[in-house]
């Protein structure tokens, strides 16, 4: 499970938190420049399996997911939803006022097993 603690906020443009470790395309959390003020947490459709991502209530979200043309995603208990589009990721921003546990899922693409609707990550938002 990869955690984002309140203090992540006073991390620089393009720094990651401590214990949290990148790979080539998995989830990638950053501080977001240039008029954005709060949390991104960006992943690739089929990178691997469904991570939990840990946040703290009140925070400032960006997701930017990246998948094939035309793929649905959708934020279940924040009803928010986006569309990759020409090569372009599908981007939701939301604040997460909402304690609990709820999975993206993107909708539209066959994995292998010929299943439509995948788990993507959780956003695991946590009490003050």
């Amino acid at each position: 499970m990869l955690a984002i603690a309140a203090s992540t906020a006073a991390a620089g443009p393009g720094q990651v938190a401590a214990d949290f470790r990148v790979l080539p395309e998995s989830i990638g959390i950053r501080i977001a420049g240039s008029g954005f003020s709060g949390t991104t947490i960006e992943r690739t459709l089929g990178s691997g399996p469904a991570e939990a991502v840990e946040v703290p209530r009140g925070a400032t979200i960006r997701l930017v997911l990246h998948a094939p043309e035309g793929t649905e995603f959708h934020l279940h208990g924040y009803d928010a939803e986006a569309t990759a589009d020409s090569g372009e990721p599908a981007v939701m921003t939301f604040q997460a006022d909402r304690t609990g546990r709820f999975p993206v899922e993107a909708h539209g693409v066959e994995d292998a097993l010929g299943r439509s609707d995948r788990v993507l990550l959780y956003i695991e938002v946590l009490p003050e």
